[in-house]
């Protein structure tokens, strides 16, 4: 993770919110429906 490697903790928290804007942005502009999948165990 971003604190681990020493980043700011606010900073890391940006990187993060951004990160999901612009994920929510393309399923928006692409009009696709976003499938949740859960990760294998």
């Amino acid at each position: 993770t971003l604190t681990a490697r020493g980043k700011p903790h606010k900073l890391a928290l940006v990187a993060c919110a951004r990160k999901l804007i612009i994920f929510i942005n393309t399923v928006v502009a692409r009009g696709t429906p976003w499938i949740a999948k859960s990760a294998p165990i």
